[in-house]
């Protein structure tokens, strides 16, 4: 995670976006060539819709994400100081190790 984007989910969000591309081609070229709709290539591409659930589900985190981390108070540990100095003297406006 970089910049408060998530990286990973963008990817796999791609990857189903492409999945649902590759079905309605699927699905326009067995309408196109009524005959030829099965074997190895046509069992995978039939199940390539699945691709339209796991991207609204992704879309649907990566969405709620921001306003959930907006609605859980900022952490700040005991030592912070130790873990994070930098970090620490930053957001806290008393000095020591308890921010």
């Amino acid at each position: 995670m970089q910049g408060g984007r998530f990286g990973a989910g963008d990817g796999l969000r791609a990857l189903a976006a492409l999945a649902v591309v590759g079905f309605h081609a699927a699905v326009i070229a067995s309408a196109a060539a009524p005959g030829h709709a099965s074997g190895p290539v046509w069992a995978v591409a039939s199940h390539l819709d699945l691709g339209l659930y796991v991207f609204f589900a992704l879309s649907g985190y990566l969405i709620a994400r921001p306003f959930a981390r907006s609605l859980v108070p900022e952490r700040r540990g005991r030592d912070c100081a130790a873990t994070r100095p930098t970090a620490c003297a930053a957001s806290c406006p008393r000095s020591g190790p308890r921010c």
